[in-house]
């Protein structure tokens, strides 16, 4: 088994070399199959060894699924036990909530009153001076310092208009930041159509698609569609993350995939480096799609069918 993502897994020797099977490191035919993901199939340990630089980041359990109906899903590619981590990954953006009173644009924890310090190039609040120059905050940073004046903050017990912007901001820089993530993210799902036209879309149009041409002054860098299109990625893809008060929201690529289920058959928690992680409660059996549940097992019936709505 992978074990964070620090080791390879072991190989499984299989009684004969499947039609095509060639090891990637000496393209001989290969008789043992990567345990982690099952998909893998190498000559020997020693090269599954050496290839595990290029293995780890798809050496996963399951493989991605796609149809019409149900769009890109996660199916277990072997018996999962368990108690077993299917899914660990980092994020490829997070940031505030879109409705939150300020918090630090640095490590996104909540802020109190007259005690904050300002990031001394955009004057974007922080809870410490090494909060100014975390990557995170570095997309709002730069605009900030181009529209030629200061953020000023003023009110701290109530939601602020432009941190709605922030994380969709944080977004369409990846484009240029770091386009790997970009490619990764604009292939989510965003339900455009469906939102378009309602009383959500309509606010996200005014509040954000609107808000950030004018107030970072940058009215010819995006459409407002192109700005619609991530507040959607955002809202159907985005997970909360407890690891600050209030919660901050991160976007994560394969987690995106899985869906929902009301009886669900995998559990989630996040390291305390914000990493996503999802693990089997119960055996999977291989071939199984994989799910969480998209609301709180709690609610009833009607509000977990209008927050679905939403996702």
């Amino acid at each position: 088994m992978v074990q964070d993502g620090k080791e390879p897994a072991t190989t499984v020797a299989v009684t004969a070399s499947p039609t095509g099977r060639i090891c990637p490191v000496c393209n001989e035919p290969a008789t043992k199959r990567c345990s982690g993901c099952s998909a893998m199939y190498y000559c020997s340990v020693d090269h599954q060894k050496q290839d595990w630089k290029n293995h780890k980041n798809v050496c996963h359990p399951f493989k991605i699924c796609s149809d019409e109906r149900f769009g890109r899903y996660l199916v277990a590619t072997k018996d999962i036990k368990a108690g077993e981590v299917v899914l660990k990954e980092s994020p490829l953006v997070q940031g505030p909530a879109q409705i939150t009173a300020p918090v630090c644009v640095g490590c996104l924890q909540g802020l109190v009153e007259k005690k904050f310090l300002e990031c001394e190039r955009c004057g974007w609040p922080v809870c410490r001076r090494e909060c100014q120059d975390r990557p995170g905050h570095q997309a709002e940073c730069k605009f900030t310092i181009a529209r030629g004046s200061k953020m000023s903050m003023q009110h701290f017990y109530v939601p602020h208009p432009v941190y709605q912007c922030l994380i969709p901001l944080r977004c369409l820089l990846l484009a240029e930041r770091n386009p790997a993530k970009w490619e990764a993210l604009i292939k989510l799902e965003s339900h455009e159509e469906q939102r378009r036209g309602t009383e959500q879309w309509r606010n996200d149009r005014e509040g954000v698609a609107k808000l950030i041409p004018r107030f970072f002054k940058c009215e010819n860098k995006w459409t407002e569609d192109e700005i619609l299109r991530i507040v959607g990625i955002l809202q159907v893809n985005g997970h909360e993350v407890p690891l600050t008060e209030p919660p901050s929201v991160a976007v994560y690529n394969n987690a995106s995939m899985i869906e929902h289920s009301c009886r669900p058959n995998l559990s989630k928690s996040f390291t305390d480096k914000g990493e996503i992680v999802f693990w089997a409660p119960n055996p999977i059996a291989s071939g199984e799609r994989l799910s969480i549940c998209y609301s709180d097992v709690l609610w009833n019936t009607g509000s977990r069918l209008e927050h679905l709505k939403q996702t």
